[in-house]
């Protein structure tokens, strides 16, 4: 391992998993944290994502796994659109409806 104008170069796979694993297994575990406080299986957000569980799990514990970004991104999604329909079937709007002297909840 070397590093160039601050880049960091790897000679092997090996140094670059070592140097990577921490970094990783942060992140992972911050995705797991989400998805756990959503309530959302890691079956059921592998299905979403289109990954196996084996392979979501892996990410998750901060192992090496094909294509990172896009599961990371994928996962991002998933989490945020999962939170944005919850917010959204939490919203109400009171109407106060002249004359009748009522209010109709719209949930």
């Amino acid at each position: 391992m070397y590093e160039v104008d601050g880049e960091m170069y790897f000679e092997t796979r090996e140094e670059y998993v070592e140097y990577s694993a921490k970094r990783w297994r942060k992140t992972g575990a911050e995705f797991e944290q989400q998805r756990v406080a959503l309530g959302i299986s890691v079956d059921k957000a592998a299905q979403e994502i289109g990954l196996s569980a084996s392979t979501l799990r892996r990410f998750e514990k901060g192992a090496p796994v094909m294509r990172a970004n896009v599961v990371k991104c994928a996962y991002t999604l998933l989490l945020n659109y999962t939170r944005l329909q919850r917010e959204q079937s939490e919203i109400t709007i009171d109407i106060k409806v002249s004359g009748a002297g009522g209010n109709i909840r719209i949930v």
